[in-house]
């Protein structure tokens, strides 16, 4: 059996035990005098939960982020997340971000519709590039600071003979941009 001891002496606690007691969510903050070296305490604070540890006398404290309900996406916030621009044929938009760039983003993300706040389910939101011949748009990382997107002469979007129930062309419409560095 291994056992852990606090540094004050009198608290001796068996950490090879098989059951684990469920943690409990305390209001307030510990007291350091009554917290065992090396085990985790965590407590609320009104929405906030916050975990203490004590090791070698000193307590530390970690601040948990709510990630949703279990259906809802696992994805980290993005670095830079655009308003929706008005945007039309053959324009060049730019998006500063000034997040000072010195590597290639993760992922990029480019949203068209043809109303400025679309709802899901109700409007059309596409998330595309590039359709076909000068449809579309392109996107060039301009500086470190800086994105631009270029559209094609013709049109936003293009359905191009994509499926059966396509959404209609947008020749004029709107942008939104996220990206994850």
């Amino acid at each position: 059996m291994t056992y852990i001891q606090s540094s004050d002496g009198r608290d001796t606690k068996n950490i090879n035990r098989t059951k684990r007691n469920k943690d409990v969510l305390k209001q307030g903050t510990p007291r350091i005098s009554e917290m065992l070296e090396g085990v985790p305490e965590f407590y609320r604070d009104g929405s906030s939960v916050i975990s203490y540890i004590k090791f070698n006398s000193i307590v530390y404290a970690s601040k948990f982020s709510p990630i949703g309900s279990a259906v809802q996406s696992k994805f980290d916030e993005p670095s830079y997340d655009s308003e929706w621009v008005k945007v039309g044929n053959n324009e060049s938009i730019d998006f500063v971000h000034n997040l000072s760039l010195v590597k290639l983003p993760q992922l990029f993300q480019l949203y068209i519709s043809d109303v400025s706040n679309p709802v899901i389910g109700t409007d059309t939101i596409l998330a595309t590039f590039h359709t076909d011949d000068n449809n579309g748009a392109h996107l060039e990382i301009k500086s470190k600071d800086k994105l631009t997107v270029h559209v094609g002469n013709t049109k936003l979007y293009d359905n191009a003979s994509f499926g059966s129930s396509a959404p209609s062309d947008i020749t004029d419409g709107y942008m939104k941009i996220k990206f994850w560095i």
